[in-house]
């Protein structure tokens, strides 16, 4: 299988593990927090990483099955969640696939409060991934983002995003994406048919983050 085909793996998925049994309420069982295990463990799987932090519960996934570094192997990112307090918990785990055929948990994110957002899915990039989510802030609101996290320089890294969003009027859109490697950021008005209203290029003094000190939804 040529490189080009082992990118466009993409997998959006409900893992498929053992269930709870539903509460005697109607309520859906709670997740609970999972086991995080060691950076650089090697595994048969990515199914045996996720039963390791979670047992018999089903927590929420997003995944991606895609040759991250290019090197003719398909790797692996997912995104977890489980039940916090007030909200749903999320991080972000990387496993790279060996030549024995096993998996190294290579880099694993911050954990993060999902809050209103929920993780739409993942696609394959050159040398990374882009993770995308949406934010439901009211009844008059929306926002979401694409976060663009590449292996640069050797490590893990958010390298860029792009935002966009209404606020109380759906037909004005408004649009920014930031650049981290070059400091570049354009702001975009989109007026109701769909075409750029107005544009702005600027510098940005954001910098690259390392995704181990970031969560899955960004800073």
């Amino acid at each position: 299988m040529d490189g080009s085909k082992l990118r466009g793996l993409t997998l959006s998925m409900l893992l498929l593990l053992p269930t709870y049994r539903a509460c005697a309420d109607g309520r859906p069982p709670r997740i609970p927090a999972p086991t995080v295990p060691a950076i650089d463990s090697v595994w048969d799987n990515p199914k045996a990483l996720v039963t390791s932090m979670f047992g018999p519960a089903s927590p929420r996934l997003v995944a991606l099955d895609s040759d991250l570094d290019e090197d003719g192997k398909v790797d692996w990112a997912g995104i977890v969640e489980w039940d916090g307090d007030d909200a749903l918990i999320a991080q972000l785990f990387v496993l790279m696939r060996q030549a024995d055929g096993s998996y190294k948990l290579t880099e694993i994110s911050k954990s993060t409060d999902t809050y209103r957002s929920g993780v739409e899915g993942m696609e394959p990039e050159s040398h990374g991934f882009q993770v995308t989510y949406t934010n439901r802030c009211g009844a008059n609101c929306l926002s979401g983002s694409d976060l663009h996290f590449k292996l640069y320089k050797g490590q893990w890294r958010l390298v860029g995003r792009d935002d966009r969003g209404y606020y109380t009027d759906p037909d004005k859109e408004t649009r920014e994406s930031y650049n981290y490697l070059t400091g570049r950021e354009v702001d975009e008005v989109m007026a109701k048919n769909g075409k750029i209203a107005s544009s702005v290029v600027k510098r940005t003094d954001d910098k690259a983050i390392l995704l181990r000190e970031t969560g899955p939804l960004g800073p």
